[in-house]
């Protein structure tokens, strides 16, 4: 699946285990790729579809992982950017046929720092899935 995450690139892989008609346990590997650094993810997720028979039906998602921030300057310590993160997110699957369909979705990110504040962001993705 390909998006943008707060502004950037991303690109990110998925495999996923239905565990009835309803619900479905993934994980997650993404890359996001910003003029000030790099960033890695690794997420699972719980997700939820309510109409799995409808041709176009719709999720919501809930999940947990961990993100590696590489920044791409040198200048300064960056200090620690590896940072627990929780997210919550809906979309819509497509199906194309029986085994492919088409997934977009929206995911707000809490990046869990150890700083005062923790961060937000939002992300967007779309991408072929493909199921057996």
């Amino acid at each position: 699946m390909m998006g943008e995450f707060e502004g950037a690139a991303v690109t990110a892989v998925y495999g996923g285990y239905l565990l009835t008609r309803n619900l479905s346990a993934e994980l997650w590997g993404s890359q996001v790729l910003g003029s000030a650094s790099e960033i890695r993810m690794v997420n699972a997720n719980i997700v939820h579809q309510p109409f799995p028979h409808w041709r176009i039906s719709p999720f919501f998602t809930l999940g947990v992982g961990h993100i590696f921030i590489e920044p791409k300057a040198t200048l300064a310590d960056p200090g620690d950017r590896d940072n627990s993160i929780g997210h919550a997110g809906l979309g819509l699957r497509a199906y194309v046929t029986d085994n492919y369909f088409i997934r977009a979705e929206v995911k707000d990110y809490k990046i869990f720092t150890n700083r005062a504040t923790n961060e937000e962001a939002t992300e967007w993705k779309i991408g072929l899935s493909i199921f057996f």
